[in-house]
């Protein structure tokens, strides 16, 4: 085989080569956004208190409609850590839940003579984003890396 012949199959398997990576590039940057939509996602419920008398703690309910039926999310009550001059701030993460969905939830407190009170009025909502920025800002580098490859091999099969 002569030089001339060995060059070019180098270099038709250099081309072969960047337009591979250049296709899997692309896939993976389509790829990137898809799985994160299906992924279940996670909200963060905060709340405080001003202060906190005769608190034993806390429920939350959830709904998907403002309207809708609520059903309560925490198995064990949430125990209060305020007092009847201060009060405190808390968090619940309600973990695996649809991306995509609004979520609406509301408070119950319960006193310790076990008396309730759910914060009808203060209901609030938390969407499940179906993407989040970094997941666009890596598919979108892993889509010009891409297409940078596939035209780094598109110019090899010019050269050859």
């Amino acid at each position: 085989m002569t030089d001339t012949q060995q060059n070019g199959t180098k270099n038709g398997a250099s081309t072969w080569m960047l337009l591979g990576m250049g296709v899997l590039w692309i896939l993976f940057a389509i790829g990137i956004p898809l799985y994160q939509r299906d992924r279940a996602g996670d909200i963060e419920i905060e709340w405080t208190t001003e202060t906190e008398q005769q608190t034993a703690g806390f429920y939350l309910y959830r709904s998907e409609s403002e309207d809708g039926e609520f059903i309560r999310i925490n198995d064990e009550m949430i125990p209060a850590q305020g007092s009847a001059v201060s009060g405190a701030s808390y968090t619940y993460i309600d973990q695996n839940l649809p991306s995509g969905v609004t979520y609406y939830y509301l408070l119950e407190e319960i006193e310790y003579d076990a008396s309730a009170h759910k914060y009808e009025e203060d209901i609030f909502s938390h969407d499940v984003p179906t993407t989040t920025w970094w997941v666009l800002l890596l598919s979108g580098i892993s889509a010009l890396i891409g297409f940078a490859l596939l035209m780094m091999g598109i110019k090899e099969t010019r050269r050859t």
